[in-house]
């Protein structure tokens, strides 16, 4: 079995798990949070994914109003699946690279809150180019986040719907 630093910092931090997953488990303080923040000419509400280990949350904001809270439950198996997917991605901080990008949206992720393994941090797409502190397949960690909210797509296209 291959090991990421994340893994072995977990099975360090809690001995006698036979997982770095289940030492996360175990711990039901754990959130996992996804956040979009789209630019701000553009009509699509920011919205946040906060995983925990029984239950998905799902905000959708505008600048100052929450326009939708939502939460669906979450079996132990699929958090299981989601952690060891997630940490198959090799996610991590990196100093900030590029310059600002004005305009662009971007996404942010916090992993493993409280652990000496966190992660934390952002990128931002500017054409071709990335910008932000995270490294990794921020991006394939998306899809696993919002993956875990129903109809996620639908959900945002009524809410755009609405506006008009």
């Amino acid at each position: 079995m291959k090991y990421t630093i994340v893994s072995i910092l977990l099975l360090l931090l809690y001995p006698g798990k036979s997982s770095a997953h289940e030492a996360l488990i175990t711990n039901s303080g754990d959130t996992l949070v996804y956040g979009l923040w789209d630019p701000p000419y553009q009509t699509r509400r920011n919205y946040t994914i906060k995983v925990m280990p029984n239950r998905v949350y799902f905000f959708v904001e505008t600048w100052s109003k929450v326009l939708l809270k939502k939460s669906f439950p979450l079996k132990k198996s699929e958090y299981r699946s989601f952690l060891k997917s997630l940490d198959s991605l090799h996610i991590k901080n990196i100093p900030v690279r590029g310059d600002p990008c004005i305009g662009s949206g971007s996404e942010t992720l916090l992993l493993y809150p409280g652990t000496p393994a966190q992660v934390k941090g952002y990128v931002s797409y500017c054409g071709n180019d990335v910008h932000g502190t995270l490294d990794g397949d921020v991006q394939a960690a998306s899809r696993l986040f919002k993956a875990l909210v129903p109809k996620l797509e639908e959900t945002l296209e009524a809410l755009d719907k609405d506006d008009q």
